[in-house]
């Protein structure tokens, strides 16, 4: 059960420095309208693959990431925390 939550907790923190990292990536100024300014810049995909107890949160962050960057993609497969190591 403990390893468990370490491997929960593990994927939480590469979640938050993931999108901690792509947030400072970005470039905004002062007084803009656009939230998402800087964001033709981003583009690509970027592909995770880990523990199925994460897909909810993945897809909350994936509708998330498609508003704020539409010239990239978020893509998540949810095949187990082993596939997720390899």
């Amino acid at each position: 059960m403990i390893s468990n939550f370490k491997r929960t907790a593990a994927i939480f923190g590469i979640v938050a420095a993931t999108s901690t990292a792509l947030v400072a990536c970005t470039e905004s100024s002062e007084g803009s309208d656009s939230a998402a300014e800087g964001s033709e810049d981003v583009s690509g995909t970027l592909v995770g693959e880990g523990a199925s107890s994460q897909q909810n949160a993945m897809s909350i962050f994936q509708k998330a990431f498609a508003q704020a960057y539409p010239s990239a993609e978020l893509s998540y497969t949810s095949s187990g925390s082993g596939a997720g190591v390899k």
